[in-house]
């Protein structure tokens, strides 16, 4: 009960032991897959804060250094690696860069690969193409992708469900701006 804790801060371990002791036991290769794990999730909460801050640079340095966690522990199709897909497609899209698209597309395919193709989950995705899509001026696309997460929401949240608007709102912008509404 009162051993001194000591942290090593080369390797993020919480030590029983002073430095320069025997040392902690080394980690197994299931523990050393989580901490990687937990270091992605920690990356992507640094990247949301330098997003609020305005701060694209630091964002994408640790959304991608997030993605290339999740890739090599989790896998190219794990929906985890999928919402860090969909993150760097979110700032390429401030960028107006043509790899967003791309992007979105790998990541929605995954997503709906592991959760099935009228999940929620794929909402946030499906919106973020919808905007990239509106954004560049490809209404027709939009529209399309904006009524494909309609659909999913309505199919499982119900036709008034407030969760609904945004989806409507981005859908009748989309309109206004093809002049028919």
């Amino acid at each position: 009960s009162g051993i001194p804790l000591y942290l090593s801060t080369d390797s993020w371990i919480i030590r029983d032991v002073p430095p320069g002791s025997a040392g902690p036991r080394p980690q197994a290769p299931a523990a050393r897959a989580a901490a990687a794990i937990d270091d992605a999730d920690m990356l992507l909460s640094l990247a949301d804060t330098a997003l609020a801050n305005t701060d694209y640079s630091e964002a994408y340095n640790d959304v991608t250094r997030a993605l290339a966690i999740r890739q090599k522990k989790l896998g190219p199709a794990h929906p985890k690696t999928a919402d860090a897909m969909r993150r760097l497609a979110m700032l390429y899209a401030h960028k107006n860069s043509v790899e967003a698209e791309g992007l979105y597309k790998r990541g929605l395919m995954t997503q709906a690969n592991a959760v099935g193709p009228d999940h929620l989950d794929l909402i946030p995705t499906l919106t973020g193409l919808a905007n990239l899509y509106q954004n560049m001026g490809g209404y027709s696309d939009a529209e399309t992708v904006y009524a494909r997460a309609l659909y999913i929401q309505q199919k499982n949240l119900g036709p008034d469900h407030r969760d609904i608007l945004p989806t409507l709102s981005g859908l009748a912008t989309v309109c206004l701006n093809q002049h028919r509404l």
